[in-house]
C-alpha cells in the first residue's frame, strides 16, 4: 500500500559516481590524445607548417584555463551532471537544456572523428603494413569506423565503471607507443 503522508515533490534522483580519478584522468588524457595527436597533427602541420609548435602552445593555455573554470565549477556545485547543471543552475532550466544539446553535440562530432581516424589508420594497417592490396580502402576505412563505434557503444552499455577501467587501458597503450615513438 503507497504512503499518502509521502511527499512526491521531494524525491532526488542522482548519478552514481563508479569512477575513480585513474578514469577520469584517463578519459582526459584520451581526449587530448585521441584528437590532438592521433587525428589533427598531420592537418595541422600541414596548414600551419612549423608555427604548429605556436598553435599546441595557445591551445594548452586556452585548456589550462577551461580545466580550472571546470574545476571551479565542479568544487562549488558538486553534484552528477556537468556543464549542463552549472548552466541550469546559473542562467535556468532553458540555457541547461541547450547546453547540454550542445554538449551531446560536440561529444557526437568528437567521436565520429575518433571513429573516422581509427578508420582510416586501421585500413592503412591492413592494406599496406599486413598486405591486402586487393581489398578497398574506403569499404575497409566505413567497416573499421562501424565496428569500432559498435564496440565502444557496447563498452557504454556494460556501466560507467566498466567503459572507464577499459578506457584507461587503452590511454595507457595509447601514451606508452607515443612514449615508444619519442
Amino acid at each position: 500500500m503507497p504512503d499518502n503522508n509521502k511527499d512526491n515533490n521531494n524525491i532526488r534522483v542522482s548519478l552514481s559516481r563508479d569512477l575513480t580519478l585513474f578514469d577520469i584522468t584517463m578519459i582526459g588524457i584520451a581526449g587530448m590524445i585521441g584528437a590532438g595527436i592521433f587525428a589533427l597533427t598531420g592537418i595541422a602541420t600541414g596548414i600551419a607548417g612549423p608555427a604548429v609548435l605556436l598553435a599546441f602552445l595557445l591551445n594548452g593555455i586556452v585548456a589550462t584555463f577551461t580545466g580550472l573554470a571546470y574545476a571551479e565549477l565542479g568544487s562549488a556545485i558538486p553534484e552528477a551532471g556537468g556543464s549542463y547543471l552549472w548552466v541550469r543552475e546559473g542562467i535556468g532550466n532553458h540555457f541547461g537544456f541547450l547546453a547540454g544539446w550542445v554538449d551531446w553535440a560536440a561529444h557526437t562530432i568528437a567521436c565520429s572523428l575518433y571513429a573516422v581516424t581509427f578508420g582510416a589508420f586501421f585500413s592503412e594497417f591492413v592494406i599496406h603494413f599486413l598486405g591486402y592490396e586487393e581489398i578497398s580502402q574506403a569499404s575497409l576505412m566505413t567497416i573499421s569506423a562501424f565496428g569500432i563505434v559498435t564496440l565502444m557503444a557496447y563498452l557504454n552499455y556494460l556501466g560507467a565503471k566498466e567503459s572507464g577501467r577499459i578506457g584507461g587501458l587503452v590511454t595507457l597503450f595509447k601514451v606508452a607507443s607515443k612514449l615508444l615513438f619519442l
